[in-house]
């Protein structure tokens, strides 16, 4: 008998490490990269003996322990450990006690019979303002006469609600997106048009500034719907979004930038964390940051114009304590030229590679003086227009039109003119890119950060085409879905996969989602 509470069972659902002491969930979560890493490394070793029985090229890094495929730095912590999603999707269904139109998260898994949903009053990882949303929501639908879904007779209307917040003092806003099922008898335009109405009134308030609860004013700016054909209880909402109130889009802010975010964009959950991760990846493409008095000076170095910190001397995880400074400065120092790199009992040498045989640390990287940045999967262009103060030019390659819309905006708005961004697929546009720097002295850095299900071989293929760019930073949200194209980028070189391969010099995972299992890993690659 399952003697859990409710809010316990939605929790375990939801958090699963809610449970585990905040230092434990690190060293568990690097504990399985570092396990997906080794099994990585053998299929690249498997692919070189298939090839032509040649051996496989790694770093000779000596903080690498033996069978892994690159030396894995401590995995630095959230700033935000509770409350830090900006984005939640809430379902709504009965609760267990048998409240209809209850709207939470689900206590368990559709597969295995489980429909209830659960309040998400103590979830720890919901902000404020997504709580105080939701329980609004809540209230409404309470008192609509709409009924609420019912997963497992694939009945009812009101189906989800999708709350984005940003919670800066000076601009907190709200965006909801109230999700519904194509239902009779409300589907005439008549019915439709009036429950819009009721929706608009209840969240716009009397005066039309907003509503209000216990805590004051709730800073709803935005408010949309969509209606939703899908005919099966456990698929994807889908459906045009119609906007009944407000303004169009939440503007987020990160550093010192301010991004539109379309209702339906992609934009990071855990802003504090993506502030730390990009950091990193600025670090580890190795350009070079302008100073105040219009000098260059590398990233990553010291006040005394040394190395940065040291990482802790750990192949997994070192001590939780330090994980937040681990990396400032890329790990250990060493002189630069060429590196050695190890095969499995060879030993050969890259010009091109990031560590060096002495010291392999991130700080060792040659800056690179005329950089340009390719943005692979530039979404709306957060990662690129974050670093285009440092580079001569960012060019940013997009397949989703609306996406590059955002992106185009976003440089103007924060008043960035060397950036630009492309509508296509990376395997099209790519030749052309490196067409256009063919012969200048520019140094083409590529940034690959694809979604959870990885990127398409055809783009792994392209970015392996472009020989000019010797260095490239992966940022895998999830790396079990993403290990497919870091073992393409690294295999050997053959008709499929022209260009020279990559070899993976070092990785660092950033823990974006505290209370889950998951987290993001970044490696550095070059050839």
């Amino acid at each position: 008998e399952d003697t859990r509470t409710a809010q316990e069972r939605m929790n375990d659902a939801v958090t699963p490490l809610w449970r585990v002491a905040y230092e434990e969930q690190l060293v568990r979560k690097n504990a399985e990269f570092s396990k997906l890493m080794r099994a990585t490394r053998k299929d690249i070793v498997k692919d070189y003996k298939h090839h032509d029985g040649s051996q496989a090229r790694f770093t000779k890094d000596p903080q690498c322990t033996t069978g892994q495929l690159a030396y894995l730095e401590p995995m630095i912590p959230s700033p935000l450990r509770t409350h830090y999603r900006n984005k939640c999707e809430f379902s709504v269904g009965t609760s267990p006690e048998g409240a209809a139109k209850t709207v939470g998260f689900q206590l368990g898994l559709f597969r295995q019979g489980v429909t209830a949903i659960g309040e998400a009053t103590a979830c720890l990882h919901v902000s404020a303002l997504a709580e105080r949303a939701r329980a609004k929501f809540q209230e409404y639908i309470q008192g609509s006469e709409m009924a609420g879904f019912n997963r497992a007779e694939n009945t009812g209307v009101w189906r989800q609600l999708t709350v984005r917040t940003c919670d800066q003092a000076a601009d907190p806003q709200i965006l909801l997106i109230a999700h519904l099922m194509h239902r009779a008898p409300f589907t005439s335009p008549a019915r439709l048009a009036e429950e819009k109405q009721r929706l608009v009134d209840f969240f716009a308030g009397p005066d039309g500034q907003g509503l209000s609860d216990a805590q004051g004013r709730l800073p709803v700016s935005s408010l949309y719907w969509m209606v939703d054909s899908t005919p099966f209880a456990n698929s994807q909402t889908s459906g045009p979004l119609t906007h009944l109130w407000g303004r169009e889009h939440l503007q987020m802010y990160m550093g010192d930038l301010k991004f539109r975010v379309s209702p339906d964009s992609f934009f990071q959950v855990n802003v504090p964390a993506a502030e730390v991760l990009y950091h990193k990846v600025r670090e580890w493409t190795g350009i070079v940051q302008r100073g105040a008095d219009g000098g260059a000076e590398a990233v990553g170095a010291g006040a005394d114009g040394g190395a940065g910190a040291e990482a802790e001397q750990c192949p997994v995880l070192g001590d939780a304590g330090d994980a937040g400074d681990a990396g400032d400065g890329g790990g250990g120092g060493g002189g630069g030229g060429d590196v050695s790199i190890v095969t499995d009992g060879a030993a050969g040498t890259t010009t091109a590679a990031a560590a060096t045989a002495t010291g392999g640390g991130v700080s060792s990287l040659e800056p690179l003086r005329n950089p340009i940045l390719v943005d692979v999967c530039c979404g709306t262009g957060t990662i690129g227009l974050s670093l285009a103060s440092s580079v001569q030019q960012v060019v940013g390659v997009e397949m989703v039109p609306a996406a590059v819309k955002d992106a185009q905006f976003n440089a103007s708005l924060n008043n960035i003119d060397n950036a630009r961004f492309v509508v296509g697929k990376a395997e099209h546009t790519l030749p052309n890119i490196m067409r256009e720097f063919h012969g200048t002295d520019a140094d083409i850095v590529g940034i690959l950060d694809p979604p959870r299900a990885g990127v398409h071989n055809d783009v792994v293929k392209a970015v392996r085409a472009c020989t000019a760019m010797r260095r490239l930073v992966f940022v895998a949200c999830n790396f079990k879905s993403s290990r497919d194209n870091i073992r393409n980028l690294c295999r050997p070189t053959s008709n499929q996969y022209q260009g020279s391969p990559f070899v993976v010099q070092r990785a660092l995972s950033v823990d974006m989602f505290p209370q889950s299992t998951h987290a993001e890993l970044v490696l550095l690659l070059t050839r």
